[in-house]
């Protein structure tokens, strides 16, 4: 976001959720680490980074709350669409059989991981 922010001083929009943002981590801080909110903020960040077309900064938003939260399938789910816009159908692939795993109910997950899979069968053999 930072990246962003700096080619686009004037989009007063994005600096205000860059704030909310900023603030919404430092109430997650805890005297022994980042409690799970924390990967709730990453996420929305991800969605915002990817927003404004910086999806390099969104995967790292969304491995970032994966990392504070692995448990949590809707991260699984997020970065599993980012690699689907990128054409990583393989990489997709993973990441939402991670997150059927934590969660197989998820009609989300599923839907996507039935897109993946064909945008896989449709790139053919590497």
């Amino acid at each position: 976001m930072e990246l962003y922010l700096s080619e686009h001083p004037q989009d007063t929009a994005v600096w205000s959720e860059y704030r909310d943002v900023i603030w919404r981590l430092g109430q997650a801080w805890r005297p022994d680490g980042l409690d799970g909110k924390a990967a709730d903020v990453y996420l929305q960040m991800g969605e915002e980074l990817s927003r404004c077309g910086d999806l390099q900064g969104a995967g790292e938003a969304y491995a970032r709350a994966l990392r504070i939260r692995p448990e949590h399938p809707e991260g699984y789910l997020r970065l599993g669409q980012l690699y689907m816009q990128l054409g990583s159908f393989e990489e997709a692939v993973e990441v939402l059989e991670q997150g059927r795993a934590l969660d197989g109910q998820s009609a989300e997950i599923l839907k996507a991981l039935e897109r993946a899979r064909g945008g896989l069968e449709r790139q053919g053999p590497a």
